[in-house]
């Protein structure tokens, strides 16, 4: 791989160019050999597009994942060993060549001079908003072995609460799904079969029979128009939650819909306040609490609320 830098000389003169390196942090061993002060230093842009098609197809680091990489962290940093070492050892130990690759890069970065959370943010699909002012407040007051371990701490709880919500989907949506099978086999095959049946007879059907034949005549004749329609809504579903509009109008179902709804803001509300009670203990001003507190709740009419509650903390309000 080829790195472009720019660097200062012993005599502090700008140097810029580019070495050829395995990975970021063998560059920037390199160029010190050499005498030089790293500036900035990251992979040109032909060949990182390059490696960004190609880790496309790698497997992604996941949430757990990073969880246990957290908390293997927290404990070495206690232990007194160096942020880059203790990255770089963890990157090593892991089996996702993914987790590996991430790992050496933010190692790479933190010797080329980033601070922690500056080389987090340069990844910002693995590393959310929350984790890199936590590791901001974490440097500044010089806790970060035991910021990183409540990191680990509140996103495991944050992961046991959100595999509790996603079990108790699951039985009610494996019955929705055999309900809707069982009603397409009886409207597209049954009904089929018995209507020439009730037509021969000629008898006045009661009319849940006939809306359920009518339906079954739609289904079987016109089934491309119904498919043509499932993606249509499909379509809109996706567009929607892209805009404004659509987002709080899905965000505001989601929360009002029965039986969910009350399940689903409970979630949101207590993934909030923990985030805030961690955000605050850490030392992070009130006002980033409250946007981050917003900011993880995943649900815009929650966003609006922390951030009113804001508003009124700038105000003066208590």
């Amino acid at each position: 791989m080829h790195f472009a830098y720019t660097a200062r000389d012993v005599a502090g003169k700008p140097r810029a160019g580019t070495v050829a390196a395995a990975t970021v942090s063998e560059a920037a061993t390199q160029l010190r050999q050499d005498g030089l002060f790293v500036v900035s230093l990251a992979e040109e842009k032909a060949q990182a597009a390059t490696a960004a098609m190609k880790s496309a197809w790698r497997k992604r680091v996941s949430r757990s994942e990073i969880i246990a990489i957290t908390a293997q962290l927290a404990v070495m940093v206690d232990a007194g060993v160096p942020v880059a070492q203790a990255v770089r050892g963890a990157g090593t130990q892991s089996v996702n060549p993914a987790m590996r690759e991430l790992l050496d890069r933010i190692a790479g970065h933190i010797e080329a001079g980033d601070s922690v959370s500056a080389a987090l943010a340069r990844f910002p699909r693995s590393f959310d908003k929350t984790y890199i002012n936590l590791m901001k407040a974490g440097e500044a007051s010089g806790t970060l072995g035991a910021m990183l371990d409540r990191l680990a701490v509140q996103m495991r709880a944050e992961q046991e609460t959100r595999q509790k919500v996603f079990g108790a989907l699951i039985y009610p949506a494996a019955m929705l799904l055999m309900c809707i099978s069982t009603s397409t086999f009886l409207l597209t095959y049954v009904f089929p079969k018995l209507t020439p049946m009730f037509s021969a007879r000629k008898i006045d059907l009661p009319l849940p029979t006939k809306v359920l034949m009518f339906a079954s005549g739609a289904l079987t004749n016109y089934w491309y128009a119904f498919i043509a329609a499932a993606v249509v809504l499909v379509a809109f579903f996706c567009y929607s939650r892209t805009q404004s509009w659509g987002r709080r109008a899905l965000d505001w179902f989601w929360i009002r819909i029965p039986i969910l709804g009350p399940m689903l803001r409970k979630v949101a509300l207590s993934r909030s306040v923990r985030t805030l009670a961690t955000t605050v203990n850490a030392g992070v001003p009130m006002l980033e609490s409250l946007k981050l507190a917003g900011n993880v709740a995943n649900n815009v009419w929650f966003e609006e609320a922390w951030a009113d509650a804001a508003d009124q903390v700038t105000g003066g309000r208590q």
